[in-house]
């Protein structure tokens, strides 16, 4: 995905932009495996650490702001970003014709215009971790909800009007999640699925806020299941109590035979066919690009029986594991 937007620091809008790669001299917020830059000035100094795949964008953005001013933010086209407001408040910003708040500890889904905007920030530290999801997530999401369903007829109309939906408090779930993404030392190809489960569950913790339930209700249509039904298993592939067809038609309320024809239609593959070879390319990725040994691997990608992925490992690729290491 190409970068969603930018905030620049005073003095800059309108002119060439020169960030720094890397991060500044003793940056205490660094993400091991996301991509580091930043530019500042006397005001301010601004830090963006990314991350992106073929369909989602997630950027950590810290703002050190050394006098009350006024930054730019650059959207370079109509999105949707949910984003959680980890330190410092943001009140009174105006994206187009409205006027929108952010107060710390909250998290909350925005719509910005395409566009240059303002943005009026007191003396403060700030950081905001964002990101653009999957499509189908919002898709998804708006079935059952008409606010995010007009949020996305906005991008559609590349609407000048801001707009955003309800903000929540985010509780230890949320930060667990961050923490989570924060420890991963793996390369690019290997965090793609990562992040993408973790993006699902941030936006699914505010999902369930937004809706007063704790279990993600289900979409109308077979089809719409099967697209959570993915999404559930890519978001818990590796626990290894993850289940399958009968747990999967008991839990979002389709039938065994509806929800294997749909499951197949979609993916190519069976549920326990589908499983398997996402937790063995998982698998690859991480002996390929990283130093970790095969059982902690075994264990990640939702094996606790390390005999047992070894066995299927080698009927997947007809060699072991620990040779795939040597290679």
């Amino acid at each position: 995905m190409l970068s969603p937007l930018k905030v620049l620091p005073p003095g800059h809008f309108g002119k060439p932009t020169k960030w720094n790669a890397g991060h500044p001299k003793n940056f205490k917020y660094k993400v091991s495996f996301a991509v580091p830059h930043f530019i500042s000035n006397k005001k301010a100094e601004i830090v963006s650490q990314y991350i992106s795949g073929f369909d989602y964008w997630a950027e950590l953005l810290t703002l050190s702001i050394a006098e009350d001013t006024e930054l730019t933010l650059v959207v370079d086209y109509p999105l949707i970003c949910v984003a959680l407001l980890l330190k410092g408040d943001m009140n009174e910003q105006k994206l187009g014709n409205q006027k929108l708040s952010f107060t710390a500890g909250t998290e909350k889904i925005f719509y910005l215009p395409k566009g240059d905007h303002k943005i009026s920030l007191l003396k403060d530290d700030y950081i905001v971790l964002y990101f653009v999801p999957p499509r189908v997530y919002l898709e998804e999401m708006a079935v059952e909800n008409p606010k995010l369903l007009q949020l996305l007829k906005k991008v559609e109309k590349s609407s000048d009007d801001g707009d955003m939906m309800d903000s929540f408090h985010f509780g230890g779930d949320v930060f667990k999640t961050i923490m989570q993404i924060e420890e991963r030392h793996y390369s690019q190809a290997a965090i793609t699925m990562v992040i993408r489960q973790h993006l699902l569950k941030l936006l699914t913790n505010y999902h369930e806020h937004l809706t007063g339930t704790k279990k993600l209700s289900v979409p109308a249509t077979t089809q719409q299941k099967a697209y959570l039904v993915r999404d559930y298993i890519l978001n818990n592939l590796g626990n290894p109590e993850l289940g399958g067809l009968n747990e999967f038609s008991q839990v979002f309320y389709i039938s065994r035979k509806s929800l294997s024809a749909e499951f197949r239609s979609l993916t190519g593959q069976s549920i326990p066919d589908f499983i398997a070879s996402r937790r063995m390319q998982w698998a690859i990725e991480l002996l390929s690009s990283t130093n970790m040994r095969v059982f902690e691997i075994a264990r990640i990608v939702g094996y606790s029986d390390t005999a047992n992925f070894i066995r299927r490992f080698k009927k997947q690729y007809g060699y072991s594991p620990g040779r795939s290491k040597r290679k």
